[in-house]
């Protein structure tokens, strides 16, 4: 018997089978270092099945161990782990390390074992994955991602939820690039619309297939600057008056102009002359307007107050009532007698300048007291 065992070996003989203290058990044995003057603070409980033949009373199983440990009575070494347990959830307990470890598809945060396709502690990770207002987190087990609800998308140099990363993502003519915040924007050059298909123009920040200023994708047809389509409306071909989608429809020195009656709009526009140092019949009136395909200029007009381009149209055409006169659903013109014939569409005016250069009597008052162009 070693010399460790000689120190106790009264005390042992005393104690063993005769120990009552609640916390013996049928294998274990009371070690009493101040032998015999047991005050209770210094006494060690061994299991006897496991003791070494030559037991060393030195380190835990003389100071014990720190809460965080275990003793291992074969060795009298402090260690991290004796079995599974005490590992915790998902934890082993390496036999040779005596050191606690996770199992597959677990690791160690804060001392517990953590799932590796948490978002909170995504792969090795013990901090939450990123995320955006727009968008959830997400983990794949290794690494964290970004779902981003539609039609927002990931960019994956900001893993933010962005509506575009590059101009292909910008697929709408009114916002063709992609800019640097992650946003679609509006074009600035022909190049920014390429990827837009049949929309090769840029035009006011439109990716259009034609405009005002390059009508070429049009062969000899307009452009409808409204649409940034082509018509179906040979240029130069629309005569004085008549309606008209774009400048270049008008004959030389004519544009297409929007006008109104009575103070209240029109829809499209009429060719009308340019002002080019004074209005004559029947477009006696100077007004200051853009054209529909964006030329500012002085461009004569009729008395938009008495009658419209229909009206000025149908003069002198055969008719039943006023209805069969003028535009549809506008009082601008009238059935009465013209030129010394009845029933005739005319218009009412204030001068003979109004009048079309036709009108054997030009502006004069009729006789129901109302000047109209060829009354008798």
């Amino acid at each position: 018997m070693s010399h460790y065992l000689a120190r106790y070996a009264v005390a042992l003989t005393v104690v063993v089978g005769a120990c009552s203290s609640p916390t013996d058990t049928k294998n274990s044995v009371v070690i009493d270092d101040d032998m015999g003057a047991n005050n209770g603070a210094d006494v060690r409980h061994l299991d006897v099945n496991n003791m070494p033949g030559d037991l060393p009373m030195t380190g835990c199983l003389v100071d014990g161990c720190p809460d965080t440990q275990v003793c291992n009575t074969q060795t009298g070494s402090c260690v991290d782990c004796l079995t599974n347990a005490e590992c915790g959830a998902n934890g082993l307990c390496d036999p040779v390390s005596n050191k606690c470890s996770c199992g597959t598809g677990f690791h160690r945060c804060d001392g517990a074992c953590s799932p590796n396709d948490s978002v909170d502690t995504c792969g090795s990770s013990c901090t939450p994955c990123p995320t955006d207002p727009n968008g959830t987190a997400t983990c794949d087990g290794t690494q964290c991602g970004l779902s981003c609800a539609a039609p927002l998308m990931v960019d994956p140099a900001t893993n933010r939820c962005v509506g575009c990363t590059a101009n292909a993502d910008c697929t709408g003519g009114g916002a063709s690039v992609c800019g640097a915040g992650g946003a679609c924007e509006s074009c600035t050059v022909a190049a920014d619309c390429t990827h837009i298909a049949n929309s090769p123009v840029c035009a006011d920040g439109r990716c259009v297939a034609c405009s005002s200023a390059d009508e070429s994708p049009c062969g000899a047809n307009s452009c409808d600057s409204f649409t940034g389509q082509c018509t179906t409306t040979p240029r130069s071909s629309v005569d004085e008056c008549e309606p008209c989608l774009a400048d270049s429809e008008c004959m030389r020195d004519h544009a297409c102009i929007a006008m109104n009656f009575q103070g209240d709009a029109r829809s499209g526009g009429f060719c009308l002359p340019l002002d080019l140092g004074g209005c004559v019949q029947p477009f006696p009136v100077s007004v200051t307007r853009t054209s529909l395909s964006g030329a500012p200029g002085d461009y004569c007009t009729l008395n938009e107050a008495r009658t419209t381009c229909e009206g000025l149209a149908d003069y002198y055409a055969p008719c039943g009532s006023a209805a069969d006169c003028g535009a549809d659903g506008l009082d601008d013109g009238i059935c009465e007698a013209v030129d010394f014939e009845f029933a005739k569409c005319t218009f009412l005016c204030d001068t003979s300048e109004e009048c079309p250069s036709t009108s054997l009597i030009g502006c004069a008052t009729g006789d129901v007291g109302k000047k109209w162009c060829g009354a008798f």
